[in-house]
């Protein structure tokens, strides 16, 4: 049991350690304001938190996409499409972001790479300098690119808390918002 207490610890230390881009991410949350839609994409692990954070904008009754989801509709000229990649090098969401800029969408990401493909084409980059499951110098104690993950996470929820704030929603006005068939 020991040992679950250390690893627990160890988890939070590591997160609470992460420095996230505070000025981009408030970029971010002055885009999602501005805009019609949000539409978020991400792949395996990243794209499960691109989920939950879509979860809580539907909750604040904004307009949160999810892409690949069978009703997700078209992006329109000057909707959001946000992506979650550790790496922010994976061809497909950069085809994707591509195609946004083309239609005349704006474009975010979260990563932990400012030099990647992706970083370098949007328009928003949020930083959350840790670990991915490519990085080959390790400064996380955890298994691939984890870190990354829980702080995104950690990150986005900060993201709704200030966006409930800013936009003036409570608990019973996101509750109002929640799914009633489950």
């Amino acid at each position: 049991m020991n040992n679950l207490s250390q690893n627990f610890k160890l988890i939070l230390s590591e997160i609470s350690d992460v420095q996230v881009d505070s000025i981009a991410l408030q970029k971010l949350l002055s885009a999602i304001q501005e805009v019609d839609a949000i539409f978020l994409d991400g792949r395996g692990r990243s794209g499960l938190v691109a989920k939950m954070f879509a979860n809580r904008l539907s909750h604040l009754g904004l307009k949160p996409h999810v892409i690949g989801e069978v009703s997700c509709p078209p992006i329109q000229t000057g909707d959001l499409y946000l992506i979650i990649s550790g790496s922010g090098n994976s061809s497909a969401l950069l085809e994707n972001l591509r195609r946004v800029h083309k239609l005349g969408g704006k474009t975010a990401v979260v990563t932990t790479n400012t030099n990647s493909k992706l970083a370098q084409e949007t328009d928003i980059s949020v930083l959350i300098p840790t670990d991915t499951k490519f990085s080959k110098e390790r400064t996380s104690k955890q298994p691939m690119g984890a870190l990354f993950e829980q702080t995104a996470f950690i990150t986005l929820e900060t993201a709704v808390l200030s966006l409930a704030q800013t936009l003036g929603r409570d608990e019973n006005f996101m509750e109002a918002h929640h799914a009633n068939i489950e």
